[in-house]
C-alpha cells in the first residue's frame, strides 16, 4: 500500500511540473475540457468537413496554430481572484516604451522577446497559403490580431482573471514575427515555382 501511495504521489508531482506552470483550480480545468472540445467541434464542421486534403493540411495546421495561441496568451479564464478595479497591475512604461524590460536588463526579458517574435513566425506564414493574399493584408489581419489579443489581455487583467497586460514590446516583435513568416512564405513560393519550371 505504501509503494503504490508514494507511486501516485510521484506521478501528481511530475504531472502537475509538466502540465502547468501556476496552480489551476478545478473550474479552470473543467473550462479547459469544455474549450477544448468546442473547438475540435469548430473544426470537424468548418475545416475538416469543407476542404479537400491538400487544403485541409494547411488550414488545419493554421487553424490549431491559431488555438494554440489562444491558449498561451488568453485561455483559460481563472475567476477565482475576479475583482474590479485592479489599475495597479498596469504601468505607464508597458504602453510606451518599447523593450523596456531589456533596457532594464530584467531577467528573461531577451528569452521574452525572441519567443514572441518566433510565436507569430507561423502566421505570417500559413495565413498568405491560406487564403492567398499579398503582404499588406496579411500584415495587416496579423496586427489586428495582436493588438485585439494584448487588450483582452489588459481587460481580463483589470478584473484579475488573468495574469497578463498590454505590453508595446510583444506588439512590436510579434508583428516582426509576422513579418519574418511572411518572408519565409515568399522564399519558399519562388523556390516551388523554380522547381515547378525545371520540372
Amino acid at each position: 500500500m505504501l509503494f503504490v501511495k508514494i507511486n501516485f504521489n510521484t506521478f501528481y508531482e511530475v504531472s502537475t511540473l509538466f502540465i502547468v506552470s501556476k496552480t489551476w483550480s478545478f473550474a479552470v480545468w473543467i473550462q479547459f475540457i469544455i474549450e477544448a472540445f468546442l473547438f475540435i467541434k469548430i473544426y470537424y464542421h468548418t475545416i475538416y468537413l469543407k476542404y479537400n486534403h491538400f487544403k485541409r493540411f494547411y488550414f488545419t495546421l493554421f487553424y490549431f496554430y491559431i488555438v494554440a495561441i489562444l491558449f498561451v496568451t488568453l485561455l483559460p479564464l481563472d475567476f477565482q481572484d475576479f475583482q474590479i478595479g485592479n489599475w495597479w497591475y498596469f504601468s505607464y512604461n508597458n504602453f510606451t516604451i518599447p523593450f523596456r524590460d531589456i533596457i532594464n536588463q530584467y531577467g528573461g526579458a531577451v528569452r521574452g522577446v525572441i519567443l514572441n517574435t518566433i510565436m507569430f513566425i507561423p502566421f505570417g506564414l500559413l495565413f498568405p497559403i491560406c487564403f492567398q493574399c499579398r503582404f499588406i493584408k496579411t500584415a495587416s489581419i496579423g496586427l489586428l490580431s495582436i493588438l485585439s489579443i494584448e487588450t483582452l489581455q489588459m481587460l481580463f487583467s483589470l478584473f484579475c482573471i488573468g495574469y497578463r497586460t498590454f505590453d508595446i514590446t510583444d506588439i512590436i516583435t510579434n508583428f516582426i514575427g509576422v513579418c519574418i513568416g511572411y518572408i519565409l512564405y515568399k522564399i519558399f513560393s519562388v523556390l516551388k515555382n523554380n522547381v515547378l519550371i525545371k520540372i
